[in-house]
């Protein structure tokens, strides 16, 4: 991930050094998976990053903020991070320490052939930084992360093209944008938090909702 020179929120938002451990799991024509740790704390400032190819990344653990040119949003483990290529964006933490994803990165010329079959178009952009993960995306990103650890080159491959284009057929075909509120931002971060917290107790519907101070039903 490249710096960016087009600052977003302010040179005041922007770290000298990005606070992220990257290790590359596998790579092939066109493409490659990295492990992506960030170790930046509550109350840090903000760091700016440019996407320097094409970026689909499963969040596997945190919460943090997204600030790109697509809009700012929240994310959580389980949500799929959307990223498009030379844009500038920023991260911040307002609800917990850290966050780890594992990124597929596709260049251009693999991206835009999925592109134009599953989106119509191969200049597509992605008009949003993330998207809700439906039942086909989670299985498909759950074969993609399998491939990754166990699978040979031709499994790796091809869980790679198969996770990039159901992602790009589902996000292409209108769905929704995830638009969260400051308030909702913060309960959401807060309940996230007490889960984690309690992963090894039974959590009832009403605790959770409880927490987030709405009912079980808006919850």
């Amino acid at each position: 991930m490249e710096r960016c020179s087009l600052s977003i929120l302010g040179e005041n938002c922007v770290l000298e050094t990005v606070p992220a451990t990257v290790r590359e799991i596998a790579s092939g024509s066109g493409w490659r998976v990295r492990d992506v740790v960030c170790h930046a704390k509550v109350g840090e400032p903000a760091f700016e990053e440019r996407h320097e190819r094409h970026v689909f990344a499963v969040v596997k653990r945190g919460v943090f903020n997204y600030h790109g040119h697509s809009g700012r949003t929240l994310l959580h483990g389980g949500a799929l991070l959307l990223g498009n290529q030379g844009c500038c964006y920023a991260c911040g933490h307002s609800h917990s320490d850290g966050d780890a994803c594992i990124a597929l990165q596709l260049d251009d010329g693999l991206y835009s052939e999925i592109a134009a079959t599953q989106a119509g178009m191969m200049d597509y952009r992605f008009p949003t930084a993330a998207m809700p993960v439906d039942a086909d995306v989670f299985a498909s990103a759950i074969a993609f992360e399998i491939a990754m650890k166990s699978g040979d080159e031709l499994q790796r491959s091809e869980a790679v093209i198969r996770f990039a284009e159901t992602v790009l057929q589902n996000v292409s075909q209108g769905a929704p944008r995830l638009r969260v509120s400051i308030k909702d931002e913060r309960r959401v971060g807060d309940v996230i938090k007490f889960i984690e917290a309690h992963i090894d107790e039974a959590l009832p519907l009403n605790t959770l909702a409880n927490r987030a101070g709405l009912s079980a039903y808006h919850f």
